[in-house]
């Protein structure tokens, strides 16, 4: 055990300890910044991966920008007044002085609103256009009203996308369509985002390395399914399908944006890859980067990390040893004493003479027992009398809610008692008594309407008395369930009224504390009585939902509905017991009343009570 070891093992042993505990900690924190520079890398791919995209949709939107612009600028031309002529001058501008920095303009074309072709620029270009424009028609490249980003299978090797751009006149009719055919650039450099060697036309589809080889990266451009339309990198193959797709498949259908850690198959190494999806159209960006130019700051933080917190742990741990030398000796007395103060022997003083720091840690040690001694007499003291207050309050407490209840519920049972022994046997009384008058119907004659009349009376008071007594000692609730209770209840209180009762349960039925059904059961029954003296209803659903934390009491009817804080002032229609009594009962049991009212749209009354985990 290490109580048995020697003083300076163990203050090697507690500083080693230490030591670890404060190394692993500065370890853990290191190894929480690598992983954070880590998830940096990856934002910042993803960062550059929409940059690009939106570098590329910006080209785009470049194109559907000038089209119309550059056409109603041709047409005005009084030498460029036919299609042939707006086509070839708009074809020019777009091929030969705007600059794109993902692609080239290949073709323009001007088509009817019916897709019959009215120019064609160059005119080369015309026969091979024809089996790409089928194509383009059947995809919807002149639907609609707007502009169309799109790409066909049909196109050759190499070429990129069709952009089709309304034109509209001056009534702001579409008179033409135009279809600018563009080729994607490819290069087996590596691509450099936003460098100073960009891609331009002018670079012949190639592309300079950039002085740092860290920003240098794989670009793939992937249209639906995921073929490659454009692509620089030494390993990038243009027309076919992307090795990505059955990591992006998912993502390609939801067009969101990620940055992973993938494996390649036919890749010796790791890559951090980001894709994001390019606006105005169906393409992906897809950006790729080696593994260990992407994490090498991570990588080397981790490699520093070890070797310093290793380097650190053994020189602190020498420090450590050389110091303790000159501590063992002297604190060999003190030894024992602290054996057993560890052991909670505080009565033997501690005796030991010295001059020096031992001999005021000795002191201290002495007066610290003295002090711990007189703390736990007073700390056990205080726990007994806390103990005890805690047990009275709980107690008085749980007195007083059960009084609370009780003392209502007696009071009804007292009432209801009082009603059967007494007013219910003199209505008997009176029933049995004209009953007996009835039956001498011969020698009173025309009198007898007047006897059955009051037969009827007192039989209607008889039903009302025994609803009253039933209503004050619910007897129903100790023969069944609650929702079995509330549902007779509300048939039978609102069945005369020609108020259809409604009764479900949800969750698992299952008994409950008395106080809290006796409670739930108050709180149905005066909605049920709030129903049948105000609401006007034709309907009311009871439901009870059981959960394993809290069981809930609903109670809507389908009446003319009220205000709540109208209700509840001074005056108003909570009197009495009323909405005020509900949600005391409510309280009592650490229930949760509301009421969802308006004028016009029926009320709802629930009640929420909590299940303590002991059931």
């Amino acid at each position: 055990m290490v109580w048995r070891l020697g003083l300076q093992k163990r203050i090697m042993l507690y500083v080693t300890l230490g030591l670890v505990i404060m190394f692993g900690a500065f370890f853990y924190l290191g190894v929480q910044a690598a992983q954070r520079s880590t998830a940096l890398v990856f934002e910042e791919r993803l960062v550059t991966a929409e940059g690009v995209a939106g570098a590329l949709a910006s080209d785009l939107a470049h194109v559907i920008r000038d089209v119309p612009a550059h056409t109603a600028r041709a047409a005005s031309d009084s030498g460029a007044a036919g299609p042939e002529a707006i086509a070839q001058h708009v074809y020019l501008y777009l091929a030969e002085v705007d600059v794109f920095g993902f692609f080239k303009v290949s073709g323009f074309m001007l088509l009817h609103p019916d897709g019959r072709i009215l120019a064609v620029a160059p005119q080369a270009s015309l026969q091979a256009s024809e089996e790409l424009l089928l194509d383009l028609l059947a995809n919807g490249a002149i639907a609609g009203d707007s502009p169309h980003v799109l790409w066909s299978q049909a196109g050759q090797r190499g070429s990129f996308v069709t952009i089709s751009v309304p034109l509209r006149d001056d009534t702001g009719n579409i008179w033409a369509w135009a279809l600018v055919n563009t080729v994607g650039f490819n290069s087996t450099q590596p691509f450099v985002p936003f460098g100073l060697n960009g891609l331009r036309p002018n670079e012949q589809q190639t592309l300079a390395p950039h002085a740092s080889a860290k920003a240098e990266y794989h670009l793939e451009v992937l249209a639906p399914p995921g073929i490659v339309v454009i692509g620089v990198g030494p390993d990038e193959e243009i027309g076919q399908l992307s090795p990505h797709v059955p990591l992006l498949e998912a993502m390609l259908e939801s067009r969101g944006s990620r940055a992973m850690l993938h494996e390649v198959a036919d890749r010796a190494t790791k890559h951090v890859m980001a894709a994001a999806p390019v606006p105005l159209s169906d393409l992906y960006v897809v950006l790729e980067q080696g593994q260990d130019v992407a994490l090498a700051v991570p990588a080397q933080l981790r490699r520093n990390l070890l070797v310093f917190s290793v380097l650190g742990l053994l020189s602190a741990l020498t420090v450590a040893w050389v110091t303790t030398r000159h501590v063992v000796k002297p604190t060999e007395l003190l030894t024992a004493a602290a054996v057993r103060m560890a052991r909670g022997e505080l009565s033997s003083p501690i005796r030991v003479q010295a001059q020096d720091e031992i001999g005021v840690l000795a002191e201290n040690l002495e007066s610290m027992r003295q002090q711990l001694q007189d703390a736990l007499e007073m700390v056990e003291l205080a726990k007994q009398e806390l103990e005890t207050r805690v047990q009275e309050r709980t107690s008085q407490l749980r007195d007083l809610v059960r009084r609370v209840l009780t003392a209502q519920e007696e009071e009804r049972r007292r009432v209801a008692l009082e009603l059967h022994d007494e007013t219910a046997q003199a209505l008997t009384a009176l029933s049995v008594t004209l009953d007996s008058l009835l039956r001498a119907k011969n020698t009173l004659g025309e009198d007898t309407i007047v006897l059955q009349e009051a037969r009827q009376i007192a039989g209607d008071m008889m039903e009302g008395l025994r609803r009253l007594i039933r209503a004050l000692r619910p007897v129903a609730l100790q023969e069944m369930r609650l929702a079995a209770a509330l549902g007779s209840y509300a048939e039978d209180y609102l069945g005369r009224l020609r108020v259809t009762a409604h009764a479900t349960v949800e969750g698992t039925e299952a008994r409950m504390a008395d106080e809290v059904e006796l409670t739930l059961y108050r709180i149905g029954q005066e909605a049920l009585n709030n129903v049948a003296r105000h609401a006007k209803a034709t309907n009311v659903w009871i439901a009870l939902v059981y959960d394993s934390t809290f069981v809930r009491l609903k109670v809507r009817d389908d009446g003319v509905g009220f205000s709540p804080q109208k209700a509840a002032e001074p005056g108003g229609q909570a009197t009495g017991l009323g909405l005020a009594g509900m949600r005391e009962r409510a309280g009592l049991v650490g229930g949760r009343l509301t009421i969802d009212s308006a004028p016009g749209k029926g009320t709802l009354v629930q009640v929420e009570v909590p299940i303590p985990a002991n059931g």
